[in-house]
């Protein structure tokens, strides 16, 4: 069943100085209970994609298509841009749980977020704490997609691999049904977790690829093969 879907996408940017079509008629099928991994070159319209289900584009792009998403939650790759610096994080995690009744120590732990950070304020936490402290919010928010933004950036090998877990557990134990989009760079890893069950590839703004993921891992041709040759090193 579809959580969430998009149809001849176009997002468009233009900054006044320079204009470009960054997300080029996209479509794409986010099945519920799944977890969707968004691959990509830099500059190949991942984030703006993600951002467009999300409805946070910038002031500067402007989308068109046919969009159908449910309730979303966006993780940003940069944890800070998820919090405001005049509350502590806690309080503003406290914010998003307590009118759904989601349970904050448990978001907080399966996103290995610490539990003593709480009071304190973003410039107070570190890169990697911050950035577990916006999955944190994107758990606790409970939606029905959850878009999440290179999830394993700043951890180690360790962590990267229980946060991965965490994502596979989100749509099947935490919001059974719910859809989960990852954009990733981490492709060693998202194959080794084992929870992507499909695989979105992204090339000059165009979906080229969209298929289960041992199929589009194993696909022969050129370009996702060097593409993904880069990071298994195949």
């Amino acid at each position: 069943m579809s959580v969430a879907r998009m149809k001849d996408l176009t997002v468009r940017v233009d900054t006044g100085r320079w204009s470009a079509t960054v997300v080029d008629g996209a479509r794409l099928d986010l099945a519920g209970g799944s977890v969707t991994a968004l691959l990509g070159d830099s500059g190949s319209g991942k984030s703006m994609l993600a951002r467009a289900l999300a409805g946070t584009l910038p002031a500067t792009a402007e989308a068109s298509g046919t969009l159908e998403v449910p309730s979303v939650a966006y993780v940003p790759q940069s944890g800070a841009d998820a919090f405001s610096s005049s509350h502590t994080v806690g309080e503003q995690l406290r914010e998003i749980a307590e009118p759904r009744g989601t349970d904050l120590a448990a978001a907080c732990d399966r996103a290995l977020y610490p539990a003593d950070r709480l009071d304190l304020y973003v410039e107070q936490h570190s890169g990697g704490e911050i950035d577990r402290a916006a999955l944190a919010a994107g758990f606790l928010a409970a939606p029905e997609l959850l878009i999440v933004d290179e999830p394993s950036s700043s951890v180690d090998d360790g962590l990267a691999e229980v946060l991965w877990s965490a994502l596979g557990a989100y749509p099947r134990e935490m919001v059974p049904g719910a859809a989960v989009l990852v954009i990733t760079s981490d492709i060693g890893l998202m194959s080794h977790s084992g929870i992507v069950d499909s695989v979105v590839m992204l090339r000059d703004g165009r979906v080229i690829a969209d298929d289960e993921a041992a199929a589009v891992l194993g696909s022969d041709d050129p370009y996702i093969s060097r593409f993904l040759g880069a990071y298994l090193g195949r």
